[in-house]
């Protein structure tokens, strides 16, 4: 009994809201009245002795561990994300589909075959490490079969890139389709953590592993339903994009120092007012960054789909700003929102100590819901200059 009001406090003090401790202390003492025979707690629908009973005892799973099921989970979620043509989909003939151009901005970014990149994880700092991809199967992920990753995309990975409609659809669905299928891997991982997360701790150190764990399933599954809907309009558009989307091209002056492909959802606007998420907008708009070559370099491609207000009015007051304030804000969002990020080694290792612990901390801590504030870093570091941003298409 001690060892568990002794757990109970140690909980406590990670709950600030008065309510809330009260309610948690309920909820311990519900718990502890249970039977073995009653549903379990944690709404597994096993009973309380085929599910938690034995939990505080069970061997403990270490973060690496967790780690490598979310990441099997990443791998082995095959699908094609061309749902509006899944008449023609050849669902036997899943592949590892580039999100990056594969013989484009990867091969012009790697050192001996290889880029780094920076793999987001969960624990501490020092958890997140530079990871050597080869280029071979960098960016990749399962989430088209060969004829769809062969026809959608072939005016990105076949042939030179024109600032067309169809070279803008391409591009930015590509990274709408990897961050919905990151999303539904998302939403299974965490399932999976429920069996386990907890395992080897006392049970008010479980109730709150469970809470937490369940309150980042809702989350997931909210921005799944955000990120269908984009998908979704994008895919009413595939037959004819032309006037249906905005977009801009980005190129820089240099070799190629980062390359990305994602959707970005910014809660503030560059001035720190709130613009959407929690009780501000129901829903959550995107836009879209690719990474492209163009006329033999690397550029990236941002785009947004007109009818999104949010997203349109915070794309215009970016631009607004001068090619450096660009390259400062992009940079910062880059690493801070999004993990699909690629860079040279070279560029990593050059970087001093206190840079590479900082840029660690901003991937680790950082997310869409915070507000961007006048940060140099790490555009400081990446020493690359915008040439142009290119409204297109005309």
């Amino acid at each position: 009994m001690q060892e568990l009001e002794k757990a109970v406090r140690e909980v406590l003090e990670h709950i600030e809201d008065q309510r809330q401790r009260v309610d948690f202390v309920k909820r311990i003492i519900a718990i502890r009245m249970m039977q073995e025979s009653d549903p379990c707690w944690c709404g597994s629908k096993k009973t309380v002795s085929d599910c938690h009973l034995k939990r505080q005892n069970a061997k403990t799973v270490s973060v690496e561990q967790q780690i490598g099921l979310r990441v099997g989970i990443f791998k082995r979620n095959r699908i094609c994300s061309a749902s509006f043509d899944s008449a023609n989909c050849e669902t036997k003939n899943i592949i590892g589909a580039h999100t990056i151009q594969r013989n484009g901005a990867l091969k012009a970014m790697a050192e001996d075959g290889h880029v780094g990149s920076l793999y987001q994880q969960v624990g501490e700092v020092s958890n997140v490490n530079v990871k050597c991809g080869v280029k071979r199967i960098a960016s990749v992920f399962y989430g088209f079969c060969r004829k769809h990753d062969n026809d959608l995309f072939e005016c990105l990975e076949k042939k030179p890139v024109i600032l067309n409609a169809e070279c803008l659809w391409a591009s930015s669905y590509r990274a709408v389709c990897h961050e919905h299928y990151q999303k539904m891997a998302a939403i299974e991982g965490a399932k999976a953590q429920l069996d386990f997360a907890d395992n080897g701790m006392p049970l008010p150190w479980q109730l709150m592993m469970q809470s937490e764990i369940r309150y980042s399933l809702t989350q997931l599954e909210y921005g799944l339903a955000f990120i269908s809907t984009i998908k979704q309009r994008f895919e009413k558009i595939s037959a004819d994009p032309q006037g249906k989307l905005l977009g801009w091209l980005i190129t820089f002056n240099g070799p190629p120092k980062l390359a990305v492909s994602g959707t970005f959802s910014p809660f503030y606007s560059l001035d720190g007012q709130r613009i959407q998420g929690g009780e501000t907008t129901r829903h959550v708009e995107h836009f879209a960054i690719s990474t492209i070559m163009y006329e033999e370099n690397v550029a990236w491609i941002v785009a947004c789909l007109p009818e999104q207000r949010i997203a349109v009015s915070f794309l215009e007051q970016l631009f607004s700003h001068s090619h450096r304030e660009i390259m400062e804000i992009l940079s910062w969002a880059v690493f801070a929102w999004n993990e699909n990020v690629y860079f040279p080694l070279s560029w990593w290792e050059g970087l001093s100590e206190m840079d590479k612990n900082a840029l660690l901390e901003l991937v680790q801590k950082a997310n869409c819901a915070a507000p961007y504030e006048n940060q140099t870093f790490p555009g400081s570091v990446i020493n690359q200059q915008i040439r142009s941003v290119i409204p297109f298409p005309r």
